[in-house]
């Protein structure tokens, strides 16, 4: 995260007006979106270069790196085409990048070095400020099929592509054309080049049961496997390609010799394997290899192979408990050997394949997000998704994080009690569970994947709870408040104390509180009112302690979607469906204010700095920033591309974060202050620089003069110059043409825009038609129009141009009627044709 400026801030209390994003959690990878360079690469120098990570999104693809937490960091994107992905795959180089779409257009990218080094210069974690990965080349077959399968050769020569109608072609990388082309006749499962230096050998799994072998030098399917009852799925090469694995839907495990085609080994299973890597063979491993296998359980299996064709298992990790399928597996050196397992549920397990053990579990996607919260200061966040986990990540260490787990299905809701260290979570499963957060430091400074449970549970909803808020009314008692879609309002009061047991907490009291869904609660600063806001279009108050309700808020015509107090004064906001914020009484409920500028549902509301302010995102994904006294929209943030459904600001509103249906969290600090400091300054500057544009002019220094006009964009100060210089130097094209000369482009082009303008005015044209005269002179029409937006200004002046000479050629016809007309009358003569 890039560090927040640490410049004192005023005790006066001031309008945050300017917000700016600094950083973002944002998805990088969705299911089957993963490709690894899986070889030790080294520069000219021989420096390790970093391996080639490229995962996809629905429409991008992302150079990223995995720096030991659960995020992965994007280093470069890939020139985006407006077409869904259907493949991508990496070369074993890392050097080359092929991506796949659905329209069947194939592109091709070279990784720049620069961006392979294991220390990066500089890194930006906002896609907007990424550098792009420009396309090397793109082609696209005949065909209009889909292609699913990508797969270089180890010399990174050929590319092979497969498509949905089981056909394949391989082109040459260099190139760009097809060297060869194939039918199966059945759909293609999977494909890869054999692993030996040339043996330029295609393996084709097929949908059959088959495996095909094509023979690059011959152009024939040399060899044949009858591999499996059911489709074949996966294989991979042992021993440098003398034997083959191989697996698919008849749960069981086929060992072939590749030189004969050999069955050597049938291992039968209970699951069925979705795909199969080969570990790198390490210096000690001179008789056995391992090997894995992924499953549609979402289990992963090493398996060790010897020399004596032995195949037996060595262990077995479970990395999903909801049997989401391992889609994908991939093998690259860093530090160590590592596995990279794209999972179903948009998950990446990193496996050390030296322990055989996970290392961590990369957060692909965050999904829809629902809810966030600030814990300590800011310095780390809580995000509730559309997954069944909760998120706390460390800002300050990179993205460290720990997960929340216990919940079996999506989290709709959090809130934090910070006297407590108390983290309350509410679900679609109707459960609301608490966590204690006082050990997350050492949580969070631990190598491993850390995982939390809660300690207590509160069940007794009959619907998905929507809406949670916890509060500590003094030492010894804190309760929290939730309301779901069983339109009931239910309190639970907790001791914070653990003793290692899970308790199952009981409601202190139950309100059947709406008719509808409840979207929100929330607590009052002082304990004592609870608020709650329904699709029912109202928003009720409650007392804390008995349940009973104080007054009912009626005025939004839509759903009430959100409810925020103002830890100041005794008033709360709601946000609703009808595009409006209301701020009510919290004595007697009457509305005080209302504030609309919105055009679109807003989702969420808080206060901020000492309540004066308020923050707001709608569903078309706009932060607006508001002045509580005077009721105006002060700014409008573009957040995110859909919905923003929550928001969480730190108190005095200096850092606010959002969180939307893109699946992306978006980190905001405000500028005002260095925005206006900025200003000063500026103004001090040009009033400097003003002063000494008025010394140069009386000292007449004519250069000075001239190059200060374009820079402080002065063009009365240009015309006054010139008038000036007319009246009192008889060479004035010399003088312009001494000027004119050192110009660059952006001053040629500020220029003719002066011109354009002088030669609008009646009055000023015939200096716009000097001083354009000059310049044509001391500068080339190519090189002028060549500068950009240039040709646009010289079709103003010709147009206005060509208006002043058809007025000067009707003035030079009237005169010679003057002039006979004097002449007839003697007041004139003419000698030699002019007249005296």
């Amino acid at each position: 995260m890039d560090s927040i400026s640490s410049e004192p801030r005023p005790n006066k209390l001031h309008i945050r007006r300017l917000f700016t994003k600094y950083d973002a959690l944002q998805p990088t990878y969705i299911s089957k979106g993963l490709a690894v360079s899986s070889t030790q690469i080294v520069d000219d120098n021989d420096e390790a270069l970093y391996p080639t990570l490229v995962t996809t999104l629905t429409t991008q693809a992302f150079l990223v790196r995995w720096n030991g937490n659960q995020l992965l960091s994007p280093v470069a994107c890939f020139a985006e085409q407006s077409d869904v992905i259907s493949s991508v795959c990496v070369s074993h180089s890392g050097a080359k990048v092929a991506i796949a779409y659905r329209s069947s257009l194939v592109v091709l990218y070279s990784v720049p070095q620069e961006l392979r080094k294991l220390t990066l210069e500089s890194a930006e974690s906002l896609w907007e400020h990424l550098p792009v990965i420009r396309p090397e080349r793109s082609w696209k077959p005949i065909s209009g099929n889909i292609i699913v399968h990508l797969a270089f050769d180890f010399s990174d020569t050929f590319l092979v592509t497969a498509t949905t109608d089981g056909k394949a072609k391989i082109w040459d990388v260099e190139e760009g054309h097809i060297t060869h082309s194939l039918k199966t006749g059945v759909t293609v499962t999977n494909i890869a080049f054999h692993p030996r230096v040339g043996q330029l050998e295609l393996y084709l799994s097929l949908d059959d049961g088959r495996i095909l072998v094509y023979d690059l030098p011959t152009r024939n399917f040399s060899k044949s496997f009858e591999c499996t009852q059911g489709a074949t799925l996966a294989f991979d090469f042992l021993s440098n390609g003398s034997f083959i694995v191989c697996s698919g839907y008849d749960s069981t495990i086929h060992l072939f010799r590749t030189i004969d085609m050999t069955p050597l080994k049938h291992i039968s299973i209970e699951d069925n394997i979705t795909t199969i890597t080969a570990l790198p063979v390490l210096n000690d491993q001179t008789s056995w290899q391992i090997f894995a296998t992924g499953s549609v359980s979402g289990r992963l299996t090493f398996w060790k192979f010897s020399s004596q064709t032995e195949v037996y298992k060595v262990k077995e990790l479970v990395l999903s408990e909801s049997y989401s399928a391992v889609e994908s597996i991939y093998t690259s050196l860093l530090s160590r050997n590592y596995l990279f397992v794209g999972m179903e549920n948009d998950m990446i397990h990193v496996i050390d394949t030296e322990k055989m053990e996970e290392s961590s579990k990369i957060v692909g996607s965050l999904d829809e997000v629902y809810d966030i919260c600030f814990l300590s200061q800011g310095n780390r966040i809580a995000v509730a998704s559309n997954l069944e986990d909760i998120y706390i990540f460390d800002c300050s260490s990179n993205y460290k994080s720990v997960v929340l787990t216990g919940h079996t299905e999506s989290i709709l809701s959090i809130d934090y009690q910070p006297w407590t260290q108390v983290l309350v979570t509410a679900s679609r499963d109707k459960t609301c569970r608490l966590y204690k957060l006082d050990e997350l430091d050492s949580l969070l400074h631990s190598d491993k994947v850390e995982t939390l449970e809660c300690f207590a549970i509160a069940s007794g909803h009959d619907g998905p709870i929507g809406a949670v808020s916890i509060a500590r009314k003094n030492q010894a008692e804190s309760f929290f408040v939730s309301g779901a879609a069983d339109h009931t309002l239910k309190l639970w009061k907790f001791n914070s104390n653990w003793t290692g047991e899970i308790r199952e907490l009981s409601a202190s009291w139950t309100v059947s509180a709406h008719q509808k869904d409840i979207n929100c609660v929330a607590v009052s600063p002082d304990f004592e009112l609870i608020v709650s806001a329904s699709q029912d279009k109202t928003a009720k108050m409650w007392s804390s302690k008995d349940g009973k309700l104080r007054a009912t808020c009626v005025g939004h015509k839509r759903g009430v979607w959100y409810v925020s107090f103002s830890p100041v004064d005794r008033i709360f906001a709601t946000s609703s469906g009808d595009c409006t914020i209301r701020i009510w009484s919290a004595r007697d409920g009457a509305c005080l204010q209302l504030l609309e500028g919105s055009s679109s549902s807003i989702l969420r509301v808080v206060f901020f700095q000492a309540g004066s302010q308020l923050a707001s995102g709608s569903s078309d994904g706009l932060l607006k920033i508001w002045n509580v006294k005077s009721g105006e929209c002060i700014n409008t943030l573009e957040a995110h591309e859909d919905r923003l459904w929550c928001l969480t600001c730190m108190s005095d509103g200096e850092r606010i974060a959002s969180g939307g249906s893109d699946g992306r969290v978006v980190f905001w600090k405000d500028i005002t202050l260095e925005k206006e400091w900025e200003e000063k300054e500026s103004k001090k500057d040009l009033i400097l620089k003003r002063q000494d544009l008025d010394n140069a002019f009386r000292k007449k220094e004519w250069q000075t003069v001239f190059s200060m006009a374009l820079e402080l964009d002065q063009p009365s100060r240009l015309v006054e110059m010139i008038e000036t210089l007319s009246s009192e130097t008889e060479d004035l094209d010399d003088v312009l043409a001494s000027l004119l000369k050192p110009l660059n482009a952006s001053q040629i082009h500020r220029l003719l825009c002066y011109c354009r303008d002088w030669n609008t005015n009646v009055h000023q044209f015939l200096l716009a038609q000097h001083v354009l005269h000059c310049l044509f002179i001391n500068h080339s029409f190519h090189k002028i129009s060549a500068i950009s937006g240039a040709k646009e200004v010289l079709q103003a002046i010709l147009a206005y141009s060509e208006r002043h000479y058809q007025r000067l050629s009707k003035w030079s016809a009237k005169s010679f009627m003057l002039d006979r007309l004097l002449e007839s009358m003697g007041a004139v003569s003419r000698t030699n044709g002019h007249i005296e």
